[in-house]
């Protein structure tokens, strides 16, 4: 009996996606994300330059490397680099079935343009902060001759140039990415506990704690910031926990408004009466039901709030009151600058464009969250 049409037009398409298995196999083998990106996955083209940029850090540096596999400097950073080269191949490997037609048909890959460019540049921030002592030789602290070395613009010694210390740039505002990035992240994670429990707490209860609450955040908010931050560490010597502990202490009360208008919107919904009917305690609604139903816009706010507080700290760190001038901050470098931006323009201009890219790429992650988080955005 001789086959249909049918039965070869399956055939043949059992043989293409074949066909294309193994090529995707092949190329997630050799270059992870290539096939992921082919198909026209976004999230290809970051696990691609991960890797590539991977293995750029082991082809220059690999003296560094070799040092620091012998017990030198940066033994942190190699395991850096094995961790982001293993995951990066396992995610391709893993993800390679999702390459042929009908793959493409069912994929749901929602990352627009500047949102991958955004995370792109975040995750080569954070990853160049992490791998600091394998991309530099020089010590962030210590410089150079200052009869020789100071001031001297961008070279092939110096990539950004030296500082009147003649402490080589580019290795402070490595270092200071690891301040930076700490400070914005930690205080935009306090921030966002604080004001989370706060609004819970106070649309859930109501009554006298919740006007108790919002009066205090009515307080806070009522303060100029940056002038409440400029009075507490005039009386206080600055560093870096106190530093977070107060960016954290005025941030907290725009989460909590925002917490306590979901939780009004929630707490008359139908699980939340049926988890008061069952005799739940308020503590056990707040933090089981409650607060996990709030958290998109939470999400969303605390990712803004990272880039708020690193520009806040660079802000007090230019003013003169923000981190001790040893400490290579971005704010620091911008404000060590300020008195020599003619001569030496080199000195505020990188570290203040490493601000404003990683705020900007924050920035976009976070408005690729807010897209992803809004249901009304995946409306028909």
């Amino acid at each position: 009996m001789r086959p249909s049409i049918h039965e070869f037009d399956m055939t043949e398409g059992v043989a293409e996606r074949g066909t294309a298995h193994r090529a995707a196999s092949t190329l997630a083998f050799v270059l992870p994300g290539l096939p992921q990106l082919l198909a026209g996955r976004k999230r290809g083209a970051l696990a691609l330059g991960a890797w590539v940029a991977v293995w750029m850090v082991l082809w220059l540096r690999w003296s560094a490397v070799r040092a620091a596999l012998g017990g030198g400097r940066g033994s942190g950073a190699v395991t850096i680099l094995g961790i982001t080269l293993v995951a990066v191949w396992v995610w391709s490997w893993r993800a390679r079935a999702d390459v042929g037609p009908a793959a493409q048909e069912r994929a749901s890959d929602t990352w627009g343009g500047p949102v991958v460019v955004g995370v792109g540049a975040l995750a080569a921030i954070v990853l160049a902060a992490l791998l600091a002592p394998l991309l530099t030789d020089f010590d962030p602290y210590v410089g150079g001759s200052i009869r020789s070395e100071r001031l001297i613009g961008p070279s092939s010694a110096h990539l950004l140039g030296t500082d009147r210390l003649a402490r080589d740039v580019f290795t402070r505002i490595l270092y200071g990415a690891r301040i930076s990035l700490t400070i914005g992240l930690v205080a935009a994670g306090l921030a966002a506990t604080l004001g989370t429990m706060a609004g819970a707490v106070a649309g859930y209860v109501g009554g006298l704690v919740d006007s108790v609450i919002m009066r205090t955040v009515d307080i806070v908010l009522a303060f100029p910031r940056l002038v409440l931050l400029i009075s507490i560490v005039a009386i206080v010597r600055p560093s870096v926990p106190l530093i977070v502990v107060i960016l954290a202490l005025t941030q907290w009360p725009s989460t909590a408004r925002l917490v306590r208008g979901e939780v009004l919107s929630l707490k008359e919904r139908d699980f939340i009466v049926a988890a008061r009917a069952l005799g739940m305690s308020r503590s056990r609604i707040i933090t089981r039901h409650l607060v996990p139903n709030a958290l998109g816009p939470v999400i969303v706010a605390t990712t803004l709030g990272v880039g708020h507080a690193i520009v806040l700290e660079a802000g007090l760190s230019f003013l003169g009151i923000g981190l001790s001038p040893s400490i290579p901050s971005w704010g620091n470098m911008v404000a060590e600058g300020r008195e020599n931006l003619l001569e030496a323009w080199w000195l505020s201009t990188f570290p203040g464009l490493a601000i404003v890219v990683t705020v900007l790429a924050i920035n976009l992650v976070g408005d690729g969250l807010r897209d992803a988080l809004d249901p009304r955005a995946h409306a028909p």
